[in-house]
């Protein structure tokens, strides 16, 4: 959960330095091979893969129904 929250920091802070806000850092690095990959590519891959492992911990945490061994029927 601290992933996605230091995720969402981060483009939070990357929305504030495209110029709606006046700094002296510059994201023109950004926008050229291959520092544009990071914001377009590995930030959404991040983001999925922490959905991904939360809702297989959360899977995980439920207690499932057919945990009672399978006894076959003679007959």
């Amino acid at each position: 959960m601290l992933g996605i929250l230091d995720l969402v920091v981060a483009g939070f802070i990357g929305f504030l330095l495209l110029g709606l806000i006046e700094v002296t850092l510059s994201t023109a690095p950004l926008t050229l091979l291959p520092l544009a990959l990071i914001p377009t590519a590995a930030v959404p891959l991040t983001i999925a893969l922490h959905i991904v492992s939360l809702r297989r911990l959360r899977a995980a945490a439920k207690p499932r129904a057919d945990h009672a061994p399978h006894v076959p029927v003679a007959g």
